[in-house]
């Protein structure tokens, strides 16, 4: 990960990475807000990844938009290397039960009428 990290030219953690990287590696729930280009897409990856690499599992990130979506996607690659294994999806979101809500909104009205993409 450091390796990553660096060749993704961090040096110093952003305010929203220091305070969302420690919390994430513990296993905790993350909520944070900052202003664009500050690095929250790797201050929740970090946590993700590192989880990942310790247990085997999986993972999933829902994202509002696909301009958001696209950039975790290409986040994810640089900082997870190769072992990392990505299964992008870019259709409908098809609920079986249709009052079973998903996150919060707007994702549970989007999956709730099945338009998250």
């Amino acid at each position: 990960m450091l390796a990553a990290l660096h060749a993704a030219e961090y040096s110093v953690p952003t305010p929203i990475q220091a305070a969302a990287i420690e919390p994430g590696l513990a296993g905790r729930d993350i909520i944070g807000s900052a202003q664009t280009g500050t690095g929250k897409t790797a201050a929740f990856l970090v946590p993700i990844i590192e989880r990942l690499r310790d247990r085997p599992g999986s993972a999933l990130v829902l994202a509002p938009t696909r301009e958001l979506a696209e950039q975790t996607y290409d986040w994810a690659g640089k900082l997870g290397g190769p072992w990392l294994a990505f299964c992008p999806r870019r259709r409908r979101c098809r609920l079986p039960v249709p009052d079973q809500r998903l996150g919060a909104p707007p994702f549970h009205r989007h999956c709730h009428t099945g338009t998250l993409a």
